[in-house]
């Protein structure tokens, strides 16, 4: 049996090619996380991410305190952003974003670029004008059926610190 989320939305996620990025030599491996460099020596360190050309596109509850916080966030009453997701299996599955050991592929640094009515149309855009880019930060199995099957994953997305 498979159950529904309530407030579902369209969600659009990019995924870090971690290969392409730890081939230029940008990954740490045992951080997950990209190695920021600065290659116009101005100070400021830029992200050297590669991600996967097609972004994916699937229907995920966004959990609707963090979404009124998201709201907040434009007019500058809140000073971080982060979304958590909730995923059914059965979509994951469907959409074929599980790993060979059980893990969905949607991981540590991917980037959500945007949330959309379920028609398409964008509701909130992370591309850092206004809303700052956010960034996969956990992943961890959501509620169990009776079986002890997980049927649905949590995703949560939050800037990066500044600096």
């Amino acid at each position: 049996m498979t159950g529904w989320l309530p407030f579902e939305k369209l969600v659009e996620i990019y995924q870090l090619d971690t290969e392409q990025t730890d081939a230029q030599g940008h990954y740490d491996p045992d951080l997950r996380e990209t190695i920021p460099v600065d290659p116009d020596e101005d100070g400021v360190p830029e992200d050297p991410r590669v991600e996967v050309g097609t972004p994916v596109t699937i229907r995920a509850g966004v959990e609707r305190d963090r979404e009124a916080l998201m709201q907040m966030t434009t007019g500058g009453n809140v000073q971080d952003t982060a979304v958590v997701l909730s995923i059914a299996t059965y979509r994951l599955t469907s959409a074929g974003l599980f790993d060979a050991n059980g893990f969905p592929t949607i991981r540590v640094n991917d980037r959500l670029n945007k949330i959309m009515d379920l028609n398409g149309n964008p509701v909130n855009v992370f591309n850092g004008n206004p809303l700052p880019e956010v960034f996969c930060r956990r992943v961890t199995p959501g509620q169990a059926d009776l079986g002890g099957t997980t049927n649905c994953w949590l995703f949560l997305f939050e800037e990066r610190p500044k600096g």
